[in-house]
């Protein structure tokens, strides 16, 4: 029973994590995508930019949704409501800042 617990623990705190590195994820996804749709030949002479444009941008509304989620308050309400976490055992930081910097990068 602890192991069933300590699973269930472990999949919520990765579900949590992943939701936190969304706008990340939806880019690596993108990328993956133009990789397989380079390998049709049918799609060699097609200009895909416009696919990551795409990708981009949706990476940027997970971002400013995850701005008007927590970050639109003050940095001080922010880190005294969300504070600073960490994620994927502490190989990332998540705060106001994080936020901040990916609308900035992705626009």
């Amino acid at each position: 029973m602890l192991s069933a617990e300590i699973l269930n623990a472990l999949q919520s705190e990765v579900a949590q994590d992943c939701a936190a590195f969304l706008p990340e994820l939806i880019l690596c996804g993108g990328i993956v995508l133009l990789l397989l749709l380079r390998m049709f030949s049918g799609l060699d002479r097609l200009h895909l930019g416009w696919v990551a444009l795409l990708v981009t941008g949706g990476a940027l509304a997970a971002s400013y949704s995850q701005w008007r989620g927590c970050c639109l308050t003050s940095p001080e309400q922010f880190s005294s409501t969300f504070g600073r976490s960490e994620l994927f055992a502490g190989m990332l930081v998540y705060d106001w800042f994080t936020v901040y910097l990916r609308l900035f990068l992705l626009s």
